[in-house]
């Protein structure tokens, strides 16, 4: 999908994963009950990119930045 998809539809789909991965962990955290916990799925590519799945590498590691960034300020999980 990625590979061949050209750059405006790689761009469309980059934004909506990326969209869908903010919407939804503020839904779920302002919701979120004692003892909830967010996990959020990345994957290896982060860390070892393939060259003709940039597009899809780079969303994975906005993924992981993203649930870093919240679990050091103790909003993965709520109290």
């Amino acid at each position: 999908m990625w590979a061949g998809a050209g750059w405006r539809t790689a761009g469309l789909l980059a934004r909506q994963r990326v969209h869908a991965l903010v919407t939804l962990a503020h839904a779920f955290l302002a919701q979120a009950r004692s003892g909830g916990a967010l996990l959020n799925v990345s994957s290896t590519l982060v860390y070892a990119p393939v060259s003709n799945l940039g597009v899809y590498s780079a969303t994975k590691a906005i993924v992981t930045s993203f649930s870093g960034a919240l679990s050091r300020r103790g909003l993965s999980t709520r109290p």
